[in-house]
């Protein structure tokens, strides 16, 4: 009854917590940068593997449906009701698993029960601020009660809820709630405290990584290495090569050259290998050939040195970080989920033609797209099916002309490579795992981390979120 009783406490907190940090403006920003990334954590990275676990794959376009009915009500006000009305289901379905994880036999009781009680004061504050923002304090103490109800009912019926939570209808009802939640969640943070909002969600990032290692596991297809075993392998590994390619961008941008393609293809010779790299790097090339001109300022020669490095190490990070992390995190989060010859039986030829049209429509950042792609590399995707998604995802296809001319030479590259090259292949991700880092990786992995962590700090979670969804934060200032 002891973890029962911490988690409702937790939630009745939540309010007087809000009531309080909202005559503190920093304080506020940090519950604000907490709550959104333990949401999203909760989300992404226990329940989303649950529903992959349980339901299959079906558990992603329920998740992607979820968000984006939210996202069309939040668009159109008269389908607000619809989008609160998700948010709530999820909130209240995530409680009483939460009730049953609480009632867990006393082998698995500790680590459970510590979970839940844990990222109970998180997700109160964000059940109790996104229903006082919409619908008033009244409204808004109704549902934190409920879920509070909601979580005992969970935990006097585990044994009933653990069935019921088992079957893939209700996992894959349970991923489209959460979908909306992510959506919902998403964008509670306000014109904050940026440095405040940063130091709310690296906290955040402790407490979900406490909870991924404690409570859930992604489950394993065969002999794949675990998430956070990829996750380290593909960051350590890239590490040099993403710092040089940071300086290049600085360097590029200080002579008037774009240069916002140099981290993403820095990242690609170390976790691609170096002919894909260059194969990708020729194809950009003759790609610009047919599109119109960027055209970069170059500052005078006295401060370009200076230029260089804040441009590579300031901007350019501030950009690619939300990036690269959202690329390692889908990256890792497939290795297990997949075994090694999930792609090795798709014919070259059709694998090309589907990465350009399904690239096509989608417009993300190539620092992202390269550790999935590397993941996909080892599970089998030929080298031109990667070669060509890496050259049409990151663009936006602007008018008729263009987008032709992307898509087909994405094509056009694609066989190309498959075809004069067909044996060519990623470096492999487990042996990346089992060798040991030396020291130049190592430090590398940590000045990165520094780096990202002083964009997060720079930018607040507000700005950091906002580099994924193509929105400038309006607070910014450079």
């Amino acid at each position: 009854m002891l973890p029962l009783a911490l988690t409702l406490a937790a939630m009745a907190v939540a309010p007087l917590l809000d009531a309080v940090s909202r005559r503190r403006p920093e304080v506020e920003s940090t519950l604000d940068g907490l709550v959104v990334v333990v949401v999203l954590g909760v989300v992404l990275l226990m329940v989303l593997p649950f529903g992959l676990s349980v339901a299959g794959w079906g558990a992603l376009p329920a998740m992607l449906g979820g968000a984006l009915l939210a996202g069309a009500a939040r668009r159109l006000p008269r389908l607000g009701a619809a989008s609160a009305g998700l948010a709530v289901a999820g909130v209240l379905l995530h409680a009483l698993i939460d009730g049953a994880a609480l009632a867990a036999p006393m082998g698995h009781a500790h680590p459970l029960s510590a979970a839940v009680v844990l990222h109970a004061l998180p997700v109160g504050l964000a059940v109790w601020r996104a229903a006082r923002r919409a619908a008033g304090p009244a409204p808004a103490a109704a549902l934190l009660l409920l879920t509070g109800l909601t979580t005992a009912a969970g935990y006097g019926a585990a044994g009933q809820v653990i069935a019921v939570a088992q079957a893939p209808a209700a996992a894959l009802v349970l991923c489209g709630l959460a979908g909306a939640l992510l959506h919902v969640v998403g964008h509670l943070h306000g014109p904050g405290v940026r440095r405040a909002e940063g130091f709310g969600a690296l906290a955040g990032a402790a407490v979900v990584g406490w909870l991924v290692h404690h409570e859930h596991g992604v489950p394993l297809a065969g002999p794949e290495l675990a998430a956070e075993e990829a996750f380290l392998a593909l960051a350590v590994e890239a590490g040099p090569a993403l710092l040089v390619g940071f300086g290049v961008a600085g360097l590029l941008r200080s002579f008037g050259r774009p240069g916002r393609e140099a981290a993403g293809l820095a990242l690609g010779v170390p976790l691609l290998g170096p002919p894909v790299a260059a194969l990708w790097a020729a194809a950009m090339g003759v790609m610009a050939l047919g599109l119109p001109p960027q055209r970069e300022g170059a500052p005078v020669l006295a401060g370009r040195l200076r230029a260089a490095l804040r441009f590579g190490f300031v901007e350019t990070v501030d950009r690619a970080a939300p990036w690269i992390l959202a690329g390692l995190g889908a990256g890792a989060l497939l290795e297990p989920l997949l075994p090694a010859d999930a792609l090795a039986g798709f014919p070259a030829e059709a694998a090309v033609v589907t990465a350009s049209l399904l690239g096509a429509p989608l417009t993300v950042g190539a620092a992202a797209l390269v550790p999935l792609v590397a993941v996909l590399m080892h599970k089998g995707l030929s080298a031109g099916a990667a070669v060509a998604l890496l050259l049409v995802a990151p663009r936006h296809l602007g008018d008729v002309r263009s987008g032709a001319w992307i898509v087909g030479l994405s094509m056009g590259a694609g066989l190309l490579v498959d075809g004069l090259l067909p044996a060519l292949q990623a470096p492999g991700l487990h042996a990346a795992a089992a060798h040991a880092h030396g020291p130049v990786e190592r430090f590398s992995a940590g000045f990165l981390l520094a780096l990202g962590v002083t964009s997060l700090l720079r930018q607040g979670t507000g700005g950091f979120l906002g580099v994924l969804r193509a929105e400038e934060d309006p607070r910014r200032t450079t």
